[in-house]
């Protein structure tokens, strides 16, 4: 394993982040890794954080990265849809598993886009906006997780009609699943609303767990094997809601008491009997954000607590100042957060390594 992660290190360092991406990508184990390493497909689902594009094509959502600065760094000209200056999770997960797409990138569900061998690679079904609360979703306009799950339904209609059921089983063996919500619920639930006059916060965080718990549930009745559901992360260190010098303590002990509830739900899921085949693995983000916020210098960010092109949006406070962006790292900064919310593809970079080396292993039991 260590022999693993050193490759995957050095490789990271050896990328210019401002854009000089791989163009080899076609199906290959890029990294040498062993077979249980590798991933047939990547399917994303959930927020902001693994949504490659979907937002883009919801007319009424006002959650979309589809402006100036977002995307700068992009390998296309226009932005893709994502919410940073270039790649996310899913297409950086995907390379280091082996199953990056011809293009490089994983393909949002609803782009029109796609093609019979994008299927192969996986999609992203995740939506900007979303949570595991169906009514964060409905005040987002974005895609739901139980609308999600209809996509994927939808999804391996198109994989058994393309391939064939034994293909689609196939995928299936060897597909990881990333699930990522909860930090729409929190922001919504504070400082006042619906929910918080119907729940107080250890309330609402068990019906987030629970919901959580149900979701993973339906990947499963869907055929998908290997899922990594990731913790919520330090809310109140975002750029939009600490103070000079502070976090925001009250959204990180709510992210804290939702990630505690998560671990052990998914844990009595993944302990069933009947689910023997199923690997679930909780992600505990919010201490891998914490290692980069405490210590940006030492993974080479200059600026940790600001936002690379600035926020203040009349609709979406957190999203890129789409009047005046200051893009700082185009003054010879680094920074580890792009908008109010959402890393620099160099921040996810690293954050895709940590997880790697810290959580392939349970992915590996014998299937």
């Amino acid at each position: 394993m260590h022999f693993i992660i050193f490759l995957l290190v050095t490789s990271i360092q050896t990328w210019n982040i401002a854009g000089n991406y791989y163009s080899d990508c076609t199906y290959e184990n890029t990294y040498n890794l062993p077979d249980e390493y590798t991933a047939s497909g990547i399917l994303a689902f959930g927020d902001s954080m693994l949504d490659t594009g979907n937002n883009l094509y919801i007319p009424l959502t006002p959650l979309k990265s589809n402006f100036w600065p977002y995307g700068i760094d992009f390998t296309v000209t226009y932005p893709s849809g994502r919410f940073s200056n270039g790649k996310m999770l899913p297409d950086l997960l995907a390379r280091y598993l082996g199953a990056c797409a011809l293009s490089d990138i994983i393909l949002p569900y609803l782009s029109p886009n796609i093609q019979p061998l994008n299927l192969l690679d996986g999609l992203s079904f995740a939506s900007a906006g979303a949570g595991y609360d169906i009514l964060t979703s409905t005040l987002k306009s974005s895609i739901s997780l139980e609308d999600q799950i209809k996509n994927l339904k939808d999804f391996n209609v198109k994989l058994s009609k393309t391939y064939g059921n034994l293909s689609k089983e196939s995928f299936y063996i060897k597909a990881m699943a990333f699930v990522s919500a909860g930090t729409e619920d929190i922001i919504n639930y504070f400082p006042s609303s619906s929910r918080s006059v119907q729940y107080d916060i250890n309330a609402y965080t068990d019906l987030l767990a629970q919901t959580s718990f149900n979701f993973v549930k339906n990947l499963i009745d869907q055929g998908v094997r290997r899922i990594g559901v990731f913790g919520v992360p330090p809310i109140g260190c975002f750029p939009l809601y600490r103070s000079p010098g502070l976090c925001d303590e009250t959204l990180n002990k709510a992210a804290l008491l939702l990630n505690s509830k998560l671990s052990h739900k998914l844990a009595d899921l993944g302990a069933e009997s009947q689910l023997n085949s199923t690997q679930i693995v909780f992600m505990n983000i919010y201490e891998d954000y914490m290692r980069l916020i405490q210590n940006g210098t030492k993974y080479g960010f200059d600026i940790v607590t600001k936002a690379c092109c600035g926020i203040g949006n009349s609709d979406t406070k957190y999203l890129c100042n789409k009047i005046n962006p200051s893009l700082g790292d185009m003054k010879g900064l680094s920074y580890l957060f792009y908008d109010g919310h959402h890393l620099t593809e160099k921040g996810y970079s690293i954050l895709a390594l940590f997880n790697f080396a810290k959580y392939m292993d349970k992915f590996t039991k014998p299937y």
